[in-house]
């Protein structure tokens, strides 16, 4: 028998819901020709590979660049491609990975 505390709840569907958590993505959706360069090496500074893949992404945008980022760490990284001539925007993702998770293991020990 689960004994439950003062604040908690007894889980459920709702429980799940509010498990979901928000995540952020930074999308290239185009870029100025004269500042080409200067994007690729923020790219490659950004997400930590190499210039040749950098490279790849910049040309075949639009492109998601990063993905599970914090609201301002995405916001900080669009302000600094936005400043070298690129078109960057921030895009909303629910994740709904831990509450399926959770969801799960409640019912496994219920």
């Amino acid at each position: 028998m689960r004994v439950l505390r003062d604040g908690q709840s007894g889980g459920g569907a709702n429980e799940g819901a509010k498990a979901e958590k928000t995540v952020f993505e930074v999308k290239l959706e185009s870029f100025e020709a004269r500042a080409k360069i200067k994007i690729i090496k923020e790219v490659r500074r950004i997400i930590g590979v190499g210039l040749k893949e950098a490279m790849k992404l910049v040309v075949k945008a639009p492109t998601v660049l990063k993905t599970g980022l914090s609201k301002e760490e995405g916001e900080e990284v669009v302000e600094k491609l936005n400043a070298l001539g690129a078109e960057a925007v921030l895009q909303t993702r629910v994740s709904d990975i831990p509450s399926l998770f959770w969801n799960s293991l409640f019912h496994l020990i219920s």
